[in-house]
C-alpha cells in the first residue's frame, strides 16, 4: 500500500445565536452580539461549521514531525 494522507479543512463563522444564549444577549441584534465577542476569536462551541474540505494525497511522502 501507498503511503497517503488527507488534508481536512474546517471553515466556520461564530454562532452569534449560541453565543447570546448563553451570555444573556437574547434579543440584541447581530451587531451588539459581535460587539460582545470582540476582535477575539471565540470559544470553539460558539461557531458554526458552514464547510468541511478535504484533499486526499495518495503516494505522497510527508516528512515525520517529531513530537517534542
Amino acid at each position: 500500500m501507498k503511503p497517503s494522507v488527507i488534508v481536512w479543512d474546517l471553515e466556520t463563522v461564530p454562532d452569534l445565536g449560541g453565543f447570546a444564549a448563553t451570555n444573556d444577549l437574547v434579543g440584541k441584534s447581530d451587531v451588539e452580539v459581535r460587539e460582545a465577542i470582540g476582535d477575539k476569536f471565540p470559544k470553539h462551541i460558539y461557531h458554526s461549521i458552514v464547510c468541511i474540505g478535504e484533499v486526499p494525497l495518495a503516494g505522497c511522502k510527508m516528512p515525520a514531525i517529531p513530537a517534542d
